[in-house]
């Protein structure tokens, strides 16, 4: 093909074949598909990923090269032999192309993720844009009808690219940082992640384990009469006087056993009368259809379905054309598409959500195209699948559920409330009777409520009839399971203190957003940072240490919530990726330091990820003063400080090491042999760049400044020193040293 009309590159495959049958015919070849004279193809996830530190000249892993704040970003094929195949398939028929069309999921993400080829492979053909939120044929024909010019997203693109850089600075700097102070103090080799939204996440869980780890339960009583009117009867509870606190604590609960029980006592068999009774007509409007997060926590908590599995199954519907866009952030619906309406509940019909008696002319409060911006609510399409079964029907009748709801009529009720004067004090009830369960029923009818008795009027008169006072206990709050993670980190505002800030939140954050939360989460659970035991989620003594170790702003939940809102502020063009970037490089640079400059943290030689919490510390490393612990610390010979310490080498041997370089004459580390459990009198290296030592005790690499220049002995029988830590080397390359006893010069295999 010399010529073509329009090149289509779809975010993944089963996109582009959506489009490829709205287009017309379609021929499929290998790596595209061919309809008429247009050809449609795809990436497959990022198809370019940013380049490593070392590609910056960033090889070594040193405190003194930090923060690293790239000039000019480096983007680069991803390391897989399909990912190049797909690029040189894109590039060959951009070429060729008359126009190109970007069809990129309808978010950030996917935005940047066909920018960035295009921009790789400097494509200067017009370009421009479909925007899907549904896949099936009708939508997808709507939308080729009506493409915009790809320039009009372009602050999509640079939140993507804001969003990437400021992961890549975050991620790269402070890990970097934090790893490298570790293993200063404890030898281990272990690399400490750090993420501008895994470790506020990870921090949530932590603060919740230390909640119930801490908590010291309390008992109190409710006092209760039961009161005979004559429409029948019903049960009151005992309200505090004003100004009385008398045995309350300070959340007003009553915790004098004595008092309780006296108060019962004074009430049997007393006559009183009612003081108040009223009731008022309300009524309840439908729960909105689904965004990704409540779909995910309804799955989970209704048919026990994991949340990334729920994920799987609604992006897979979503290719198939069977819903809507999942990745959403969105519980509202444009008001055009309620013409869709009808046809949608009709295909729904037979299918056990409720279809059937539902009204299309009723418009819930859920069709608002004010309150919708990049996507819409998780709805059905009206193309259906008759084979759905399993965890995928499941999934599919929740998200039905949540779109046939908003054809029912409100849920109305009478709410009940009555006081009573008896005995001198003042005792409460109310109800709830039910009048239209509405739509409810597509839930199986309304929750349980009590019901007074109707018809009561104040001053009507009410006897005792019985009395006594209800024993209860407080309890710790419940630990976190990845569905509520999942709720919490979509409404972090409920966990921020500041109150300006936490409306500020409210109104339009989360932390991470609906695109990258379930990833978050199962990256925290695949590093031992978080440890699933059954479905609840409980933090790692490493993950525990690992947040403590960090700024207080990293931590922070709300801080990286307003980051989130930054980037919406760059995503509507009302800041740009430069403001935020210079805001994020200025961070990172402060925060590095706050590292660097840190005193002892909690990690001792031997920690790991993976060990539980639940407030147990970590074993300790059998043998004298083993690792890290400032218990253990010597003087050291050059500073004079309590900081030699007893550190564990790669080869499980033992050496002692002083690492404050600054004030020692060369600005070196000092290093000690480990001679049963003390440090010994010879030097172990002192950082001169010789393979020194006693014996075989490993010396410190002077390319990667570790201790782990060991002895070894070759196949003929000689004697050297090597660092096999090639990633942390100059060159990609080991260090060796010839086995002399007064060193010699360095050379490289």
């Amino acid at each position: 093909m010399s010529q073509i009309d329009q090149l289509v590159i779809a975010e993944k495959p089963s996109l582009a074949r959506a489009i490829a049958s709205g287009l017309g015919t379609p021929q499929k070849k290998s790596g595209y598909i061919v309809v008429g004279n247009k050809v449609v193809t795809w990436c497959f996830g990022h198809l370019l990923e940013q380049a490593p530190p070392d590609r910056y000249g960033f090889q070594q892993w040193r405190l003194d090269t930090l923060p690293i704040i790239p000039g000019e970003w480096i983007f680069e094929p991803r390391g897989d032999n399909n990912v190049k195949a797909q690029i040189k398939t894109i590039k060959q028929f951009a070429s060729k192309a008359r126009e190109i069309v970007h069809a990129g999921d309808p978010d950030r993400e996917g935005q940047l993720l066909v920018d960035e080829v295009l921009d790789y492979l400097e494509v200067k053909k017009p370009v421009k844009r479909i925007w899907l939120s549904a896949t099936d044929t009708q939508s997808v024909k709507k939308a080729l009808a009506s493409l915009e010019d790809n320039q009009e997203y372009r602050p999509l693109k640079e939140a993507a690219l804001a969003r990437s850089k400021a992961d890549w600075l975050v991620g790269m700097n402070l890990s970097r940082a934090l790893t490298l102070r570790v293993r200063q103090q404890t030898g281990e080799r272990d690399v400490l992640p750090v993420g501008r939204v895994q470790t506020p996440t990870l921090a949530l869980v932590v603060a919740r384990d230390r909640e119930i780890e801490n908590f010291v339960p309390r008992t109190y009583f409710v006092p209760w009469v039961r009161l005979r009117h004559d429409k029948g009867e019903f049960v009151a509870y005992w309200q505090h006087p004003e100004g009385d606190d008398t045995g309350l604590d300070e959340k007003g609960r009553l915790v004098d056993e004595a008092r309780a029980g006296k108060l019962g006592n004074i009430a049997e068999g007393q006559a009183g009368e009612l003081s108040s009774v009223s009731e008022a007509d309300k009524r309840k409007k439908p729960d909105p259809p689904h965004m990704l997060s409540s779909l995910q926590k309804e799955a989970h908590s209704r048919h026990g379905i994991d949340t990334s599995r729920t994920l799987k199954i609604v992006q897979d519907l979503y290719e198939r054309g069977i819903v809507s866009y999942p990745r959403t952030d969105c519980r509202y619906l444009p008001e055009e598409q309620l013409g869709a309406a009808p046809q949608i509940l009709s295909a729904l019909q037979g299918m056990g959500v409720g279809a059937e008696s539902t009204d299309p002319q009723i418009k819930s409060a859920a069709w608002d195209t004010k309150k919708v911006e990049a996507h819409h609510a998780i709805i059905p399409t009206g193309h259906l699948d008759k084979n759905l079964a399993g965890e995928e029907q499941k999934v599919f009748e929740v998200i039905a559920r949540g779109y046939v709801r908003q054809f029912y009529p409100d849920m109305r009720y009478i709410d009940q409330k009555v006081l009573a004067s008896l005995a001198g004090s003042t005792w409460k009830a109310t109800g709830r009777v039910v009048t239209d369960p509405g739509w409810t029923v597509v839930d199986g009818g309304p929750s349980k409520s009590t019901e007074l008795p109707r018809a009561m009027k104040q001053s009507d008169p009410v006897e005792c009839a019985g009395a006594g006072y209800e024993q209860k206990q407080t309890s710790p709050p419940s630990r976190f399971s990845k569905a509520t993670l999942l709720e919490a980190m979509s409404q972090i505002h409920l966990f921020c203190r500041q109150k300006s800030l936490r409306e500020k939140l409210k109104e339009n954050s989360g932390l991470g957003t609906e695109a990258t939360r379930t990833s978050i989460i199962d990256g925290l659970v695949k590093r031992k940072l978080l440890t699933q035991k059954g479905k609840q989620l409980v933090s790692s003594e490493f993950g525990r240490k690992l947040v403590d170790s960090v700024p207080n702003v990293l931590r922070d939940p709300g801080t990286t919530a307003l980051w989130e809102d930054s980037l919406g502020s760059v995503a509507k063009g009302e800041s740009s990726e430069v403001e935020f970037l210079r805001m994020q490089e200025q961070l990172v640079s402060s925060l590095t330091s706050q590292v660097i400059g840190q005193g002892d943290l909690p990690f001792e030689a031997g920690d790991s990820p993976g060990q539980a919490g639940g407030g147990q510390k970590g074993k300790k490393k059998s043998g004298a003063g083993a690792g890290g612990s400032s218990n253990n610390a010597r003087k050291c010979p050059e500073c004079g400080e309590k900081s030699l310490k007893r550190l564990k080498n790669k080869q499980g041997g033992y050496y002692w090491g002083c690492f404050n370089k600054q004030s020692h004459s060369e600005e070196k580390p000092v290093f000690k042999p480990d001679e049963n459990g003390k440090p010994g009198s010879q030097s172990g290296g002192n950082g001169s760049g010789g393979a020194g030592g006693s014996g075989n005790k490993p010396a410190q690499c002077p390319e990667c400044g570790e201790m782990s220049l060991s002895r070894r002995k070759s196949k003929k029988g000689s004697w050297y020193w090597g660092c096999f830590n090639k990633e942390s080397h100059s060159d990609g390359r080991p260090v060796f040293r010839p086995d002399t006893t007064g060193g010699g010069s360095a050379k490289k295999g």
